[in-house]
């Protein structure tokens, strides 16, 4: 599915991590959706980073899903414009 990226605010202790991060008001394509015990995570097409160590194995970090919202792909231009619009205002 596609996603709209409506929260860019990271952490600047992971930029050493994370090289490649999503953009708010950008649409993304999801690539996997990974179960981490923080929530739920996606992979996207358009960003890949290299796996880093975390507790317990070496992965590719993930994005919070709560970081984008679900766009329909029957949904009409115009109201994904309208939504980048929005974002743009915060």
């Amino acid at each position: 599915g596609r996603v709209l990226c409506i929260n860019d605010s990271f952490d600047l202790s992971l930029n050493r991590f994370i090289l490649f991060k999503p953009q708010k008001g950008q649409i993304y394509t999801i690539r996997e959706v990974v179960e981490t015990s923080n929530g739920v995570g996606v992979l996207l097409e358009e960003i890949v980073n290299k796996p880093i160590q975390f507790r317990d194995c070496i992965k590719e970090p993930c994005f919070s899903l709560t970081r984008f919202r679900l766009i329909d792909e029957l949904g009409k231009k115009e109201d994904v414009i309208q939504s980048i619009e929005v974002l743009e205002e915060f």
